[in-house]
């Protein structure tokens, strides 16, 4: 016990000035203090950052290291809250990806299909819905589908028969639309 109370008083009697700055940052740290949004929008970006980190490191070294670890708490709590308030943290944490969002999408262009073998499978096994004993194939992967359906479509150009087709267009309906002239 006396040990503890030497080491206190020799560290308040060295430097009145490291006690007073590590108050404020406990301070700073257990209230939670926001970031003013024009100091925010300045330590928001890399150089602030770099030079937030800079002043913590100078701080560790010639300070106590009592007072440096606190200024590292700081300096990460000061980046943090900066870029909360700014709304960088939120862009970085809640926005999807470009990748996550093509992967969606992809997904959404896969259809399940069930042969109908499986279908007996089905029956037998008691199951309502897909169940674990199906083997279930996905098609419309990579707009296979789409490939698929235009490779099945009748050609308009019929190659050896005669060339002489005529085709007419056919108007919809104009929705009481003027003719073009």
């Amino acid at each position: 016990m006396k040990s503890f109370k030497k080491s206190f008083d020799h560290f308040v009697s060295e430097k009145p000035s490291q006690l007073s700055l590590g108050v404020i940052f406990v301070i700073y740290i257990l209230f939670n203090v926001q970031t003013p949004d024009f100091l925010a929008q300045m330590i928001d970006n890399i150089f602030g950052k770099v030079l937030v980190v800079v002043i913590a490191a100078v701080l560790f070294m010639k300070t106590n290291p009592v007072i440096g670890v606190l200024g590292f708490v700081v300096a990460y709590q000061i980046i943090k809250t900066s870029s909360i308030a700014t709304g960088t943290y939120g862009m970085k944490h809640y926005l999807p990806s470009e990748t996550s969002k093509m992967n969606e999408m992809r997904s959404f262009n896969e259809e399940t299909v069930v042969p109908p073998t499986a279908m007996n499978q089905m029956k037998s096994c008691g199951c309502s819905g897909v169940c674990s004993c199906l083997t279930v194939t996905k098609t419309n992967f990579n707009g296979a589908l789409e490939e698929e359906m235009v490779d099945k479509m009748a050609p308009l150009v019929i190659k050896g028969a005669d060339s002489n087709l005529e085709y007419k267009p056919v108007m919809g309906d104009q929705h009481g639309a003027s003719m073009l002239e």
